[in-house]
């Protein structure tokens, strides 16, 4: 249990991480993307978010409302968030979750309160438990150990899934027809992890769409892949547009990816979506990422590019 709470909390922390081309400033402080993520748990849509760019960085000043304030958080940068409602799937998902805060001797705590040691400059780690979901402070010495860890585990996944040979693929798409990746050869392959209460996942969406129409006149196929099954699939797609070929059930295809990342992973699907990988005509990773990631749509478009021009 010990080795499968460290394993979350490595995989949230690599997410959190994906960020990197961004700098977040609270009253002209800067902080960490966790403690961001934090106040928006606190503050959720009130939180207000303002965006510029300087020297090639993405620069997000927030403003934490007075009591009463009803201002809305910005929508990303090039394409629009989905609206809150009670049809969100990804909503519905996260309000069914309990939360709770701890501070640093492991004594719960209001959000509010967590909300001003986040702001003091403590750091933050979660642990997830069935339909709880904890926050922690920490020092900044236990973070930065987190932050090496993550770091090793992703060079770890990196390596590691360069070797796999997706030729060996199959998964099966909507109405169970397989998708096999070795009929997808001589084409560059664009494949999306995620799932219906993913979050990120929902908001890069119209990204991704994006990004599949401006090749479709080249060879290149875009798979989305998630765990769930084909109903649950297929009541998200009548509610939201994600262009991709979709494919179900792929809990065990999952599962495997993520033990690339830590070899001590659980069988338990608990690690953090999307993941995108492009890769090439011989079936080999090109390129990966996880979580929530600025400019994804043009990240995979410079990865496709880069392939494209070999042949």
């Amino acid at each position: 249990m010990k080795t499968l709470i460290t394993t979350i909390f490595l995989l949230l922390a690599f997410a959190l991480s994906a960020q990197s081309n961004s700098v977040y400033r609270l009253n002209g402080v800067e902080i960490s993307k966790s403690q961001i993520d934090s106040l928006e748990t606190v503050h959720g849509k009130n939180l207000k978010m303002t965006y510029k760019r300087e020297s090639g960085k993405t620069i997000v000043d927030i403003t934490i409302p007075s009591k009463g304030s009803d201002s809305p958080v910005k929508d990303r940068m090039v394409f629009k968030r989905p609206e809150k409602s009670d049809e969100n799937e990804g909503e519905k998902s996260l309000d069914s979750k309990v939360m709770k805060y701890f501070d640093l001797d492991q004594a719960e705590i209001s959000k509010e309160a967590f909300a001003k040691k986040l702001k003091e400059g403590l750091q933050m780690r979660y642990e997830i438990t069935g339909n709880e979901i904890s926050s922690f402070l920490v020092s900044k010495a236990e973070s930065d150990e987190t932050s090496r860890n993550l770091e090793a585990a992703k060079k770890n996944f990196e390596e590691s899934v360069k070797k796999k040979d997706f030729s060996k693929v199959v998964l099966t798409g909507l109405n169970n027809q397989k998708v096999r990746f070795d009929d997808l050869k001589n084409q560059v392959v664009v494949l999306n992890l995620w799932y219906t209460g993913c979050k990120p996942c929902i908001a890069e969406m119209p990204e991704l769409n994006e990004l599949k129409k401006y090749y479709e006149e080249e060879r290149v196929s875009f798979v989305g892949s998630t765990y769930e099954d084909q109903p649950k699939v297929e009541k998200f797609l009548d509610k939201r547009s994600f262009e991709y070929l979709q494919t179900i059930n792929g809990g065990e295809f999952h599962r495997d990816l993520f033990k690339l990342l830590s070899p001590e992973s659980s069988t338990e699907l608990t690690s953090i979506y999307p993941l995108h990988l492009v890769i090439d005509m011989e079936g080999r990773v090109r390129y990966s990422t996880f979580g929530a990631t600025d400019d994804i749509g043009e990240t995979l478009k410079g990865e496709i590019e880069k392939i494209l021009a070999e042949k």
